[in-house]
């Protein structure tokens, strides 16, 4: 964990665990991407679209409760994906 937020040779790609424990820690990096766990991307046939909120509101909620929230911001991005058929 302490290799998070820094340009050591780790990976950078975490678990949402390690998302919570660097948050824990105050060691977050300046920016973090956080994905959703499949079952709660709201992707249809593995989500649905209450399930991203609980992930959602449990990411907001744990930033909001820490001392960095007040030089945090939040970005919610989307990849509209529009499913049809071809005739």
């Amino acid at each position: 964990m302490a290799e998070i937020g820094h340009n050591g040779r780790a990976n950078h790609q975490y678990d949402m665990t390690d998302f919570y424990a660097a948050l824990n820690a105050h060691n977050l990096p300046a920016v973090s991407y956080l994905k959703a766990p499949k079952y709660q991307d709201a992707h249809p046939g593995n989500s649905d679209p209450l399930l991203e909120q609980v992930f959602i509101v449990q990411v907001v909620n744990a930033l909001q409760q820490a001392e960095e929230w007040k030089d945090t911001a939040v970005f919610l991005a989307y990849d509209d994906l529009t499913v049809g058929t071809i005739t």
